[in-house]
C-alpha cells in the first residue's frame, strides 16, 4: 500500500474508494474528488499502473491497494486500509469492469461470460454490501453515497459487445434496487457513459471517430473528465435530492444541471425531500449526522434527565457544527429556516430525545422564540430573544392554572393584572408551567381590565424569574423526562412589571398567543415524529436479527402487519405536518386551525408507532435495556399537552360544521335531503 493534500471543495473532510482507478475514467474520477478535497483510496488490478496513477495526485490525498475487484480478500484489504488510514468512508465509486467477451452473445464461452458477470455486476454488489456492513467505516451513519458506472450499451442492443451491455443493464437495475432498499441513509446512483475516449473505446471505434462524433451535439467524443464531473455531482450534497437514478452522460451533457430544474429531474427519487432548498437540505444532512454521530451517544439512561453540563457541551458542539437554533432568524443567531421547512430539520433533531435540547429547538423555548420574533418589540427581542436563541437562558409559558382556572378552556383564566403607577401588578397561580425550574423568564398570561391602551381581555407579560413577586412552587412529577425545567406550579403575588413588559398589546393576549400555539403544536408533531422513526428503526433492526419459528421476526405475517401499519402512520403524519406547515406560512389562520388536525392525528399515530415497536421487541421493549418504554412515556402526554385531543376534536367539528353551513348558505347545493323513490325497484 502506498500513501501519497488536496484542494478545498464539496468533498473536504470526506473519503472515497474508487475501483478501476489506474487509468481512464476511474483515474479522472479520483482526480476530481481529490481536487475537491477528498481523500481517496485507489484500487485496480495491477500495482504498477496504480502506483503511476497515484504519483500524479497530490501527496497525502491518496492511498492505493492493488487487487482484483471480484476477490473477497482484496475487498477486505481495501476496507481495512480505509478504516486504518481514514477512519471512515463517505463515497464508493464502482468503476471496475472488464470486457474480454467480443463477438455474438450466443457464441460466447460460458466461463468467460461468467467472469464478466462476476467482475461487472457481482463485484459491484459486493463492494456495496461490504461498505454497508463495515461498522468501523460508518458509511451508513455518515449517509454515504454510491455511484456505479453503467453504460448506454446497457440501454440499447450492442452487437459485438452484447454481454458487456447485458452486465451494464444489470448494474443500472441493481442501482435502482439498492437505492430503494438503502434509502434514506445511503444514496445510490449510476452514470451511464456513451462513447468516451478510453483505451477500450478507441480500439473499438478505430477509424470511426468522425462518424461517432457527429452523433453528439458537441461534435466530439466524450472524455473521462466529462464522466468525472457527473460522478462528483452525484456523490456530492448538491444532488442530495436524488437517488435511484441511472444518468446518461455524454459529450453533450458533461454534468447534470441545477437540481431544481424540473426539465432535468430524474424519473425516480426516493426519500429525498425534493421541496427543500439546497441550503436547507444541506442543513438537514448536517443535523442528521450531528444527531446520530454526536448526540445519540450522549443520551442519558432511560428514565433519567439530561444533565446541564452535557446540555451545554452538546449546544456548543451544535454551534460548531452549524446546526444550532434552526428555526431562529440569522440576525438573532439561528439558521434562518422558514416555518414551511422546519419539519425535516426538527424530525432529524427529534430522532434523539435530547436532540431538540442540543439544537435549542425544544419546547417551550422554541415556541417562545417564534412568538418573540413575531410579536416582541426590538428592545424585547434584544433582552429576551437574543440570549434565549443563544442558549444562554431558558424560558417558560404561564397559562395553565389549577381548577377552576384556565386549562382546556382558556376563557376560565383566573390570574389577573391591574394597573399601577408605571406598570402592572400580577397576582395568580399557574401549574404545569413547563420549563419553569431554572428558567430566565416567563411569559405570563393574565386577565386585564379595559384601559385606554386596550379592551378587557387577556394580556401577555414578560416576567423575569428573578422578580421577587414570582416564585417556583411544587414540582409536578410526570412520566416524561426530556423537557428541561419540569412542569411545576408557579406563584405570582404582588408581582410588579413595567409597561415595557407587555408582549403584543393589552387585552390582545389570546389573539397573539395563536402566533405561538399553532406552530408550537406542529413542532411537537415534528420532534416526536422523529422519535417515532427512531423507535421504528429499533423495531426493524430487532425484527431483522431475531428469529422465531424458524425465521426472522419480520418474515411473520403478524409482525409484517405491525410494520406496515407503522409505515402508514409515519407517512400520513409526515404529509399532514408538511401541509400544515405550508398553510402556517401562507395563511396563518387556516394553518392554526389545521394544526389542531395535525396535533390529534400525529399524537395518536406516534403513540401507536412506539407501542408497536415495543410489541415487536417483546419483553425487552418494556425494559430499560431498550429506550422504547421511556419513549412511550414521552409521547403519551402529547395527547394532553397543548390542549387535550378531545378539545381539539370539538373545535375541529365546530369549524367544519360552520364552514359547510356557510357554503350552503352561499349557494352550494344542500346534499342531505332524502330522495323519495316511487315504483318498483
Amino acid at each position: 500500500m502506498k500513501q501519497n493534500h488536496a484542494g478545498q471543495g464539496r468533498f473536504t473532510g470526506r473519503t472515497a474508494i474508487v475501483t478501476g482507478a489506474s487509468r481512464g475514467i476511474g483515474l479522472a474520477i479520483a482526480e476530481r474528488l481529490v481536487l475537491e478535497g477528498a481523500r481517496v483510496c485507489l484500487t485496480a488490478r495491477k500495482a504498477g499502473p496504480l502506483e503511476e496513477a497515484a504519483a500524479t495526485l497530490p501527496r497525502g490525498s491518496v492511498i492505493t491497494v492493488a487487487g482484483k475487484a471480484d476477490n473477497p480478500g482484496h475487498r477486505r484489504e481495501v476496507f481495512d486500509a480505509v478504516a486504518r488510514e481514514f477512519g471512515m468512508l463517505d463515497v464508493l465509486v464502482n468503476n471496475a469492469g472488464i470486457n474480454p467477451a467480443y463477438g455474438p452473445v450466443a457464441e460466447l464461452d460460458l466461463d468467460v461470460a461468467r467472469k464478466v458477470l462476476e467482475v461487472n455486476v457481482l463485484a459491484a454488489l459486493a463492494w456495496v454490501q461490504g461498505a454497508v456492513a463495515r461498522q468501523d467505516l460508518r458509511f451508513v451513519e455518515r449517509n454515504g453515497t454510491v455511484v456505479n458506472l453503467s453504460s448506454v450499451t446497457g440501454q440499447t442492443p450492442s452487437p459485438g459487445i452484447g454481454l458487456y451491455g447485458v452486465t451494464k443493464a444489470a448494474v443500472s437495475h441493481l442501482t435502482r434496487t439498492l437505492a430503494v432498499e438503502l434509502a434514506p441513509e445511503v444514496r445510490v446512483n449510476a452514470v451511464a457513459p456513451a462513447v468516451v475516449k478510453t483505451r477500450f473505446a478507441e480500439a473499438l471505434y478505430e477509424g470511426k471517430e468522425d462518424e461517432v462524433s457527429e452523433a453528439y451535439p458537441l461534435g466530439r467524443l466524450g472524455v473521462p473528465s466529462d464522466i468525472a464531473s457527473a460522478v462528483a455531482y452525484l456523490a456530492s450534497d448538491d444532488s442530495s435530492w436524488v437517488t435511484a437514478m441511472s444518468s446518461p452522460s455524454t459529450a453533450a451533457s458533461r454534468s447534470p444541471t441545477a437540481p431544481h430544474d424540473e426539465r432535468t429531474r430524474p424519473e425516480r427519487t426516493v426519500m429525498t425531500f425534493t421541496h427543500l432548498p439546497t441550503e436547507t437540505e444541506k442543513l438537514r444532512q448536517r443535523t442528521r449526522r450531528f444527531i446520530r454521530e454526536v448526540v445519540v451517544d450522549a443520551e442519558p439512561a432511560p428514565g433519567e434527565r439530561l444533565d446541564q453540563t452535557t446540555r451545554a457541551r452538546l449546544q456548543a458542539a451544535a454551534k460548531d457544527a452549524g446546526v444550532f437554533a434552526p428555526h431562529v432568524p440569522k440576525e438573532y443567531g439561528g439558521q434562518g429556516v422558514p416555518i414551511e421547512h422546519w419539519s425535516p430539520i426538527l424530525q432529524e433533531a427529534g430522532y434523539s430525545p435530547i436532540g431538540p435540547s442540543a439544537l435549542n429547538c425544544m419546547a417551550p423555548d422554541e415556541g417562545n422564540m417564534h412568538m418573540l420574533n413575531v410579536v416582541a418589540t426590538e428592545d424585547q427581542k434584544q433582552r429576551y430573544l437574543v440570549p434565549l436563541a443563544a442558549g444562554e437562558i431558558r424560558s417558560c409559558f404561564g397559562m395553565t392554572e389549577p381548577h377552576p382556572g384556565a386549562g382546556s378552556d382558556p376563557a376560565a383564566l383566573q390570574t389577573s393584572a391591574s394597573r399601577t403607577g408605571g406598570g402592572w401588578i400580577i397576582d395568580g397561580h399557574k401549574r404545569f408551567t413547563s420549563g419553569a425550574i431554572g428558567a430566565g423568564f416567563c411569559i405570563v398570561m393574565a386577565r386585564t381590565p379595559a384601559t385606554g391602551d386596550g379592551p378587557e381581555g387577556a394580556t401577555m407579560f414578560l416576567v423575569d424569574m428573578t422578580n421577587p413577586g414570582i416564585r417556583v412552587g411544587e414540582a409536578i412529577h410526570t412520566v416524561d423526562r426530556y423537557i428541561d425545567g419540569g412542569h411545576p406550579h408557579l406563584h405570582l403575588q404582588n408581582c410588579f412589571v413595567p409597561d415595557e413588559a407587555v408582549l403584543g398589546g393589552v387585552g390582545l393576549g389570546f389573539r397573539y398567543a395563536q402566533v405561538r400555539l399553532g406552530p408550537a403544536r406542529l413542532t411537537h408533531c415534528m420532534r416526536w415524529l422523529g422519535l417515532a422513526r427512531r423507535a421504528f428503526d429499533i423495531a426493524l433492526d430487532r425484527a431483522e436479527t431475531r428469529e422465531l419459528f424458524g425465521g426472522p421476526i419480520n418474515s411473520l405475517g403478524l409482525a409484517q402487519n405491525l410494520i406496515a401499519e407503522s409505515v402508514i402512520d409515519i407517512e400520513t403524519s409526515d404529509a399532514l405536518i408538511t401541509k400544515t406547515a405550508a398553510l402556517l406560512h401562507e395563511d396563518p389562520k387556516t394553518g392554526s386551525a389545521m394544526s389542531s388536525v395535525a396535533k390529534v392525528h400525529c399524537s395518536e399515530a406516534i403513540f401507536r408507532v412506539v407501542d408497536r415497536a415495543i410489541q415487536i421487541c417483546g419483553g425487552d421493549g418494556v425494559s430499560d435495556g431498550l429506550p422504547l418504554a421511556q419513549y412511550l412515556n414521552e409521547v403519551r402526554p402529547f395527547r394532553i399537552y397543548d390542549g387535550p385531543n378531545e378539545t381539539h376534536r370539538w373545535a375541529i367539528a365546530r369549524r367544519t360544521s360552520s364552514s359547510r353551513k356557510a357554503a350552503v348558505q352561499a349557494g352550494e347545493r344542500h346534499l342531505g335531503d332524502t330522495v323519495v323513490r316511487h315504483g318498483n325497484a
